[in-house]
């Protein structure tokens, strides 16, 4: 038989025709390309995946809202003093969040600002630091 089969290998280039021969292997090099381009093409996005992600990115952010607020009331801070153990703690969040991507964001958010600064100020996260921020401070300082 003849034919090239599905695993057959292409023909050898004619020995003589290299300008047919030139450009042969010129789309073979376009066809390569195009298939390792396709394979490290971008990401496809599920909108499901990615409401997921910023889920998981909340309840971060408030469980570190949580700790914190409750932290800063019994370190006794007050003033500037204690927004900026917020502003610290919810940078400091970040750093768990890109290691669980394994240093590649692009693949669970849409964003570099969607793993930074989602939810950092939003009212749920600041009402409910303030809330323990001042809960802790009161039981341990004033009463």
């Amino acid at each position: 038989m003849s034919g090239r089969g599905r695993g057959a290998p292409p023909p050898p280039p004619a020995v003589g025709g290299g300008d047919a021969a030139r450009r042969r292997a010129a789309a073979e090099k376009q066809r390569a390309a195009a298939v390792a381009a396709a394979l490290q093409g971008p990401v496809v996005q599920v909108p499901a995946a990615f409401k997921n992600n910023l889920g998981v990115v909340y309840y971060l952010r408030i469980y570190v809202t949580i700790v914190a607020g409750a932290a800063a009331g019994i370190a006794g801070l007050e003033g500037w003093g204690g927004f900026l153990v917020y502003l610290a703690s919810q940078l400091a969040a970040t750093a768990p969040l890109l290691a669980k991507c394994g240093g590649d964001y692009r693949k669970y958010f849409t964003s570099w600002d969607k793993v930074a600064l989602e939810h950092v100020f939003s009212s749920t996260a600041i009402l409910s630091y303030i809330l323990l921020w001042m809960l802790f401070f009161n039981v341990c300082h004033v009463f």
